[in-house]
């Protein structure tokens, strides 16, 4: 029996209950997947759009239908957003190597001197490099493309090094 006045204070829990009943009755209602699938897409959506990237890479790309132009706009401002990437990180990569430099030559950790720097992006997004490979290997065999140079950019090397890769007789089929 519950004080007068207090019965917003206290639950009585219903032990009769459990006499042919189960006592704790589970709570299980049906979940509404599809609006809440369709609620994290959008969410999703919304922070691919944010940091530039396309649709599709976060959220659910068969989700909805897009014009090609729409396809198209999204992969470009995604290659955008790399680029910017890339090129931000290819000055900090240059800081740092200048501030190792100048403090290995500070004290004298390494011989002082200059020091040459590449980098090469590339452009993965939208270009197939087996396509970018069987171009430049026409350019040999047509001629217009020395066999050191294809090498060279092949295994990522000077063309000195990669002049001595090839035979002797220059006769190389590739």
């Amino acid at each position: 029996m519950l004080p007068v006045g207090n019965d917003r204070l206290f639950r009585q829990l219903a032990l009769d209950a459990g006499s042919g009943k189960d006592l704790y009755e589970v709570f299980s209602p049906e979940i509404r997947d599809t609006s809440l699938f369709n609620g994290l897409n959008q969410l999703l959506r919304h922070i691919e759009f944010a940091c530039c990237l396309s649709y599709g890479t976060l959220s659910d790309p068969q989700n909805q239908e897009k014009t090609a132009e729409e396809v198209r706009m999204s992969k470009q401002r995604s290659y955008s957003s790399v680029c910017e990437m890339q090129k931000n990180l290819q000055f900090a990569l240059e800081q740092l190597i200048w501030a190792m430099d100048f403090y290995t030559s500070l004290y004298k950790l390494a011989p002082s001197g200059d020091y040459e720097v590449s980098f090469a992006w590339g452009d993965g997004i939208l270009t197939d490099t087996t396509v970018e490979y069987a171009q430049r290997k026409a350019m040999v065999d047509s001629g217009y493309l020395k066999k050191e140079k294809f090498l060279a950019w092949y295994f990522g090397i000077s063309e000195e090094e990669a002049k001595e890769y090839l035979p002797d007789d220059g006769d190389v089929m590739f």
